[in-house]
């Protein structure tokens, strides 16, 4: 009897605490819609960073507290005519965070988290099943070169070019791809996407 009474607490211990193992510290993470970037804490630490692309109008990533699901190390779209999804987390029903190989600097995707190839290999072999991933914020940018500003992030308006192209005040020239990155200063997509302890 008390070979099951201790298997019952045991078993009930771990549902509680969640995906932390024993002596491990938390794993969780932080998708920032407003800023189009993932963070990863492990035992409050950040430890992963990386520039993102959420859902585009129309078919915005939701926001809300989530655990992550299964992992597949490469998935097939059922919405989207067979898409590859390489490194896919399931975060919830139809969205999964994956990688890609286009990943601008504003929402493009059909609503998953897309991540630069490199960098969501290293998420995936990162993040457990149950991790914690919290989805917040909302786009307030432009979605592409093509889309016009809506009235609320007319260039007049303080503090739209600083958000739309990181601490300078001037617009960056476009690439020869034709892709602004503005996180140029900020970020190195994929090069920047690596662990880092102690921040």
């Amino acid at each position: 009897m008390k070979g099951i009474l201790a298997i019952a607490c045991g078993v009930t211990a771990a549902i509680l605490s969640g995906p932390v193992a024993h002596g491990q510290p938390a794993r969780r993470v932080i998708v920032d819609k407003t800023n189009q970037e993932l963070r990863a804490y492990e035992g409050g630490y950040l430890v992963f960073r990386t520039n993102i692309s959420t859902g585009k109008r129309g078919k915005e990533t939701p926001n809300g507290h989530f655990r992550a699901q299964g992992k597949y190390l490469m998935h097939y779209s059922t919405l989207y005519e067979n898409a590859p999804m390489p490194y896919s987390v399931q975060v919830n029903s139809n969205y999964f965070i994956h990688g890609f190989s286009y990943v601008p600097s504003w929402p493009a995707s059909h609503g998953c988290i897309r991540l630069p190839e490199d960098a969501a290999r290293q998420f995936y072999y990162w993040v457990r099943p149950g991790t914690r991933i919290d989805i917040t914020g909302h786009w307030l940018g432009s979605y592409g070169p093509d889309s016009p500003p809506s009235v609320a992030e007319r260039p007049n308006r303080p503090g739209f070019w600083a958000r739309l192209f990181g601490r300078r005040t001037t617009p960056k020239p476009a690439t020869p791809s034709g892709d602004a990155d503005w996180r140029g200063s900020q970020f190195q997509p994929a090069s920047y996407s690596t662990f880092q302890r102690g921040e």
